[in-house]
């Protein structure tokens, strides 16, 4: 029996020293998260946040450019299997609370200052407690969160996005919102807001097995 045991430990902790953990508690910008913040919008890092705020509209500007947005490229191997955790607040929740969490999105959304939908990627957008999934093959999800909308201070969301093969798992606050298969390749996640809204992101962290696994 203890000889058992002991086997079964050991392939416990062998197969887990292969995963590795990255965090990015938003203290520095290690991932090179997208800056800049002017009259209009805010885009830093500020307190152990990256901070998103739509201030004022630029009438000289699309309704995209008006958004306050930030890209980043994950440290990890799009193609392969990863788990990924995303913390963040709404500093003001209330039913006309809105912000996007993009994912599987190609490098070229960083460049892409115009909004020309010249990159690929999934999104999810929130706007109070509903939720809007959509994919890129044309698939769009939508329901709302369980529970009543309560107006509420520095309101905690967090999305989990595990991709395993060919299928992916997505939870908002610990719901499951999609179980289901989509090729997901792209290394790039990034935030948005629309104006007169604002998001704190409080830690993003990937886990992914190690490339000799």
């Amino acid at each position: 029996m203890k000889h058992k045991l002991f086997i079964f430990i050991a392939s416990f902790i062998c197969i887990n020293a292969f995963a590795e953990k990255k965090t990015d508690k938003l203290d520095n910008n290690k991932w090179n998260w997208i800056e800049g913040s002017d009259k209009y919008q805010t885009v830093a890092i500020e307190d152990g946040y990256m901070v998103l705020k739509a201030n004022k509209k630029n009438k000289k500007a699309s309704d995209y450019q008006n958004c306050a947005k930030t890209f980043c490229k994950l440290p990890i191997r799009g193609k392969d299997n990863y788990n990924l955790s995303i913390k963040c607040e709404v500093p003001e929740y209330n039913a006309k609370s809105i912000f996007t969490v993009f994912f599987n999105t190609d490098k070229k959304c960083m460049d892409d200052e115009e909004g020309n939908g010249t990159f690929s990627t999934a999104y999810i957008m929130m706007v109070g407690n509903y939720w809007l999934l959509t994919l890129p093959d044309g698939r769009v999800l939508k329901d709302k969160l369980p529970g009543k909308l309560k107006k509420a201070d520095n309101f905690p969301f967090e999305f989990n996005i595990v991709k395993k093969g060919k299928n992916v798992t997505i939870e908002i606050n610990g719901i499951q919102i999609f179980d289901d298969e989509y090729i997901m390749t792209e290394p790039c996640i990034g935030f948005m807001v629309p104006i007169d809204n604002s998001l704190k992101i409080d830690e993003v962290s990937v886990e992914q097995a190690s490339e000799d696994d």
